[in-house]
């Protein structure tokens, strides 16, 4: 019997436990191609990406990283990319963008690997660095649309050095709607600009999660800055405790060479740390 002919709750199994070549096994006929399109379409089936990271270099070059298991290299489409280091039964691998951000190849890997996961347990993004058009519009495209089908995202973190721009956190809101976001940890410069420009989308995006952190860190412990630092900090937290269904509270701590503020927030429950 010819592998085409073969009845569709064995090809079904047959892709099941050899997902690594289900490119190869849609060549075989129309029916396995509509059987394996029919597996991929179930995101509970698909691997879990345990770590994704998009940052950027000192020389602003963009790079990408990630952790999956070894097995899932290839049904990933990331057998290519570049071997970093060994952790545990987890295997980095990482490419490095070019200069050129909207690089057709690049917007092709990042879309099939997003289009092939089920969850994304760890989401970091430097979405400061993204200063120029293509490559807002290349994250746009080829990621959040795709982490919008997944199951869920455990854990998102932003990094944003301007102060978490407007749009940079209408971005965060649109995949705090469109995912099942479990924490949503957002790093920032400055609490007061961040205060006077984002209160209300933060709001929303509060609203659309469990839980979420903001946290700044400055490297200098100024005197007259510090308590000022503080006070928009309880500002801040007084503003979000007076939304309905939102509670907050505040973490300070310190070390000899930096000051730590990290603001918590959720929906019913204070988060302690």
């Amino acid at each position: 019997m010819h592998l085409s002919e073969l009845p569709p709750d064995l090809i079904r199994l047959i892709i099941a436990n050899e997902q690594d070549s289900i490119d190869s096994m849609r060549l075989i006929s129309n029916r396995w191609n509509t059987l394996c399109l029919e597996y991929l379409s179930d995101r509970k089936r698909l691997p879990v990406i345990n770590s994704f990271t998009w940052g950027t270099l000192e020389n602003r070059t963009n790079i990408l990283s990630t952790y999956i298991l070894e097995k899932n290299l290839k049904f990933f489409g990331i057998d290519g990319w570049t071997y970093c280091d060994t952790i545990e039964d987890y295997l980095p691998y990482s490419w490095y963008a070019s200069e050129n951000a909207s690089d057709k190849k690049l917007f092709g890997r990042l879309s099939r690997l997003f289009d092939r996961c089920s969850s994304v347990e760890y989401l970091y993004c430097d979405m400061w660095e993204f200063y120029r058009k293509e490559e807002f519009d290349l994250i746009h495209n080829s990621m959040l649309r795709k982490l919008s089908q997944c199951i869920r995202i455990c854990v998102e973190k932003f990094s944003s050095a301007k102060d978490a721009a407007k749009e940079r956190m209408l971005q965060v809101l649109h995949i705090a709607r469109k995912t099942r976001v479990e924490n949503l940890h957002i790093g920032i410069c400055d609490i007061k600009t961040f205060l006077n420009n984002s209160i209300n989308v933060l709001c929303d995006i509060a609203r659309a999660c469990p839980a979420i952190l903001i946290s700044a860190q400055y490297w200098e412990r100024d005197p007259i800055q510090f308590p000022l630092r503080r006070t928009s900090w309880e500002e801040f937290v007084k503003l979000m405790n007076n939304e309905d269904g939102i509670k907050a509270n505040l973490k300070e701590y310190a070390t000899e060479e930096s000051q730590f503020f990290n603001f918590y927030c959720c929906k019913h429950t204070i988060i302690n740390d």
